[in-house]
């Protein structure tokens, strides 16, 4: 028995003594140790504020101080992560190791940055030309906004926009780079995924890329078409992965910022009216009796003193709001992006829609697009793009009306509405007829001729397709052709009830101006504008359904590359043929072709060079005349990698000097001038001031002879503009490449500039002909500062700043001789307005024998 128990004993000792062990083991293993080290460099610097963490936990960690050092303890097993802006990350294993020093190796993305160049991508550390970019995401941190121009506002250095309107549908911006250079026109050109076509219709939510060329070796590729710069967009494409689905809503709210403070009431407006009157000593005044009508409650209910500002009574609270919804992914076989957008863009006016007609302004657009990039083999790749968009923009008699949105060109209103008030008459009497002021020489009823005179509708579809076949041809040769073919038409159509047609607008009589006349009945009496029935009930009226505009685009393209590395030598090179052929209407096609040629040359990424060319023509200018040359050269030098750069200047991280030489062209400024060069001829009867006029034309109805006349006398020469400019620019980054830093310096000449002649004497008998000789110049300096940071390991911030300074001046636009300098266009800025600069107000008798002895 003792025995059994012993035996009992014994295995319950091991049991507790093996339970223990299993108790200590984790214990033991989960002893933290102490790693130290240093992190520098490549070039052996130390790089202070590198954070470090615990691989899957990111709540230990530490970052290194000034002299690169750091210290911390964790678990021996454990797996240390480096990570600092600008540089590859690095996972090391402790593996009981206690002294782990890293070496940092600059971030591949960083320094050799792909950045989209005409007609191909390079490495931004090889790129001579003058290039900006920004990324998509950059463009949807603009917020609402509904086009990429207004999203591109202080983006970009030497980019300037410029929005002069907020009206739906309209608020585009314009867009100089690096201000003007042309009284012609200075849009420069647009082209998404290498084909031109308008951009600001995207959904920012495409875009994956925005390159700006600003200079002469960057744009001279594109030759007659680049003067004022290119702007090349390039949208997104899959990539290999599962499926990843983005959804992204975005609201905002319009206000109007004018203060309306300055509105007054009438009883205020009639005694200040008084006022002025009596300083004039004029005392044929507003009675008494009057003025205290329009603040006697009494009155408030008479639909004859009636003040409405419309100021404060129609403006309200707009809305926009934009919808995306993507999804990307793909396999070794194909990739794919697929996007579909909303945007909506509301208006301020506080109106509601009718029962035959909205009379809101708004404009709703629907964006769609699908990239696909299929591998067939390694060699041979094929792509295909498919977008458009859908857009119904709605707005009344006055939207309509307005040039772009801006007042004006038939948008008076818009301009009245802050000045001018409805008196005498509600806007909407009791039984729902519109007051109007018959004193006043227009109609003011602001309120009837925005909602109740009718809609008016535009839609627009447009259609845009690219196929591109890729064929890898081996021993560094590649094949690129290109098909594109673009469609889009305009519908438009309103619904109008304006008082043309139906008098929809009443009026109260008052037969000694200061009381409304009544009726047998004692009742005010109400007037029809015009002598018609009593139809103010009578439906509205569709009208104007017509396609607007339809135009069609064919664009194909073929270029072959060449791009090989042996030893320190990178060399590339690219030939492309091109033809556009562009139809409008039922108008004569437009065509255009271009031969463009580029090589570049690298020595051991420290030493390069580029050339460019660009062969082009168009069908606008004479035969013999069509084609022009244009040719740039750019060199750079990247001193960062010179030794002696490395060890005297260390801080710099890095640093390229480039210098691009060139000359462009631009044919916008043919604007409606197409075939100048052929002579025009119209006839016209006339009637002989002296005499009888016989009737040599055998029309019994004639009154006259009939005349051939000359039109706009034709341009043999007709040509395009040329522009010759040059940029020298420096690229340097600093604090570990924390701080970037790029500065350029541009000039710009540019000549034969169509124009119409001003020296032609008025006995020459027909409009004034045009030639090719206006003359500009432009300079500048453009300067972009990027901060790149990270605090602790989660949290990191950037800040971006950007001055563009331009001064431009004209030398020749044939001024007449003689002429007094101030009204000469030469040596003035482009766009100056002359006129007589004011001396003040003369306060008495003095100012008034002062003035008089001036003149």
């Amino acid at each position: 028995m003792k025995k059994t128990l012993k035996v009992e004993m014994k295995g319950i000792t091991r049991s507790l003594f093996f339970l223990l062990f299993l108790f200590a083991l984790p214990n033991a293993f989960a002893q933290d140790v102490t790693v130290k080290g240093k992190v520098t460099d490549d070039a052996g610097e130390a790089i202070p504020g590198v954070n470090i963490v615990v691989k899957g936990d990111n709540s230990r960690g530490t970052i290194t101080n000034f002299d690169g050092n750091y210290s911390i303890s964790i678990g021996s097993n454990a797996v240390l992560v480096f990570r600092f802006i600008g540089y590859e990350s690095q996972e090391i294993s402790i593996a009981g190791k206690s002294i782990i020093n890293v070496v940092l190796k600059p971030e591949t993305e960083m320094i050799d940055d792909v950045v989209v160049v005409g007609y191909g991508t390079q490495k931004k550390k090889s790129v001579v030309g003058s290039i900006t970019q920004t990324k998509g995401d950059e463009l949807l941190k603009a917020g609402s906004v509904t086009t990429v121009s207004e999203a591109l506002t202080g983006l970009l250095p030497g980019v300037s926009t410029m929005q002069a309107a907020g009206q739906p549908g309209s608020t585009a911006a314009t867009i100089l780079i690096r201000g003007q250079s042309t009284w012609t026109d200075n849009t420069p050109l647009f082209l998404v995924d290498g084909v031109e076509r308008g951009f600001n219709d995207l959904d920012p939510n495409e875009i994956e890329s925005i390159s700006v060329l600003k200079d002469a070796s960057a744009t001279a590729v594109y030759g007659v078409k680049a003067a004022n710069g290119v702007i090349l967009v390039t949208t997104k494409s899959g990539s290999i992965g599962k499926p990843k689905v983005q959804f992204s809503a975005n609201v905002g709210i319009k206000d109007p910022t004018i203060d309306t403070d300055y509105v007054s009431d009438f009883a205020t407006n009639l005694e200040y009216h008084n006022l002025a009157k009596m300083n004039d000593y004029n005392y044929d005044l507003w009675p008494e009796f009057y003025i205290n009508r329009w603040r006697d409650p009494a009155y408030a209910d008479n639909p004859y003193y009636q003040y409405t500002s419309f100021i404060n009574e129609l403006f309200g609270t707009g809305y926009t709001q934009q919808y995306n919804l993507n999804i990307t992914g793909g396999n070794e076989f194909v990739k794919y992006f697929t996007s579909f957008g909303y945007n909506y863009d509301g208006d301020i006016f506080d109106l509601k829609e009718q029962a035959d007609f909205d009379p809101r302004t708004y404009q709703k657009r629907f964006n769609w697009r699908t990239n696909l990039d299929f591998s067939f083999t390694k060699s041979t790749k094929f792509s295909v793009k498919l977008s458009g968009d859908m857009t119904n923009w709605n707005g009344n008699y006055n939207t309509q009306g307005t040039d772009s949105g801006v007042a004006g060109s038939g948008g008076q209103m818009m301009e009245r509405i802050y000045s001018a008030a409805l008196l005498y008459a509600p806007p909407v009497f009791e039984d729902g007829r519109l007051g109007m002021d018959r004193n006043n020489s227009i109609n003011v009823n602001y309120y009837g001729q925005m909602e109740r005179e009718g809609g008016y509708s535009t839609k627009k579809n447009r259609l845009y397709s690219d196929f591109i076949l890729m064929q890898d041809l081996g021993k560094h040769f590649s094949a690129t052709g290109k098909f594109s073919y673009n469609y889009s038409r305009n519908y438009k159509s309103s619904i109008t009830k304006q008082w043309d047609n139906a008098p929809i607008y009443y009026w109260i009589p008052s037969s000694d101006g200061y009381s409304p006349d009544l009726d047998e009945d004692g009742n005010i009496i109400i007037m029809q504008d015009l002598d018609r029935l009593d139809d103010w009930e009578n439906p509205a009226n569709l009208s104007n359904e017509t396609i607007d505009g339809y135009s069609t685009n064919i664009h194909y393209e073929f270029s072959l590359n060449y791009d090989q590395s042996f030893g320190n030598h990178d060399v590339s090179a690219l030939a492309l043929f091109q033809r556009v052929k562009q139809k409008n209407k039922a108008d004569f096609a437009h065509y255009e072709e271009s031969w463009v040629g580029r090589a570049t040359y690298g020595y051991a990424d420290r030493y390069l060079f580029e050339v460019n060319g660009a062969y082009n023509g168009n069908e606008n200018f004479a035969p013999g005349k069509r084609f022009g040359f244009f040719p740039s050269m750019a060199v750079g030098w990247v001193l960062s990698e010179e030794n002696f750069m490395k060890d005297k200047l260390p801080f710099i991280d890095f640093m390229k000097l480039r210098y691009s030489y060139g000359e462009v062209g631009s044919d916008k400024g043919l604007e409606d001038l197409r075939f100048a060069y052929f002579s025009s001829f119209s006839n016209d009867q006339i009637n002989m001031e002296y005499g009888y006029v016989p009737n040599i034309t055998e029309n019994t109805n004639s009154t006259g002879l009939y005349m051939y006349t000359e039109g706009q006398p034709p341009v043999d020469d007709i040509s395009w503009e040329t522009a010759v400019k040059q940029n020298l620019g420096v690229e340097f980054n600093v604090l570990t490449n924390r701080l970037k830093t790029t500065v350029d310096f541009f000039q710009e000449n540019r000549k034969n500039i169509l124009m119409q002649r001003r020296t032609i004497p008025n006995w020459y008998g027909n409009s004034f002909p045009y030639a090719n000789m206006g003359e500009t110049k432009n300079h500048g300096i453009d300067i972009e500062l990027v901060w790149n940071d990270q605090v602790g390991s989660n949290f990191s911030y950037w800040a971006k700043a950007n001055l563009s300074l331009s001064e431009n001046r004209i030398v020749e636009r044939d001024d007449p001789l003689p002429s007094p300098e101030y009204r000469n266009e030469a040596g003035k800025p482009i766009g100056w307005n002359s006129g007589l600069q004011s001396m003040g107000i003369m306060q008495n008798w003095d100012d008034v024998y002062a003035t008089h002895l001036l003149h």
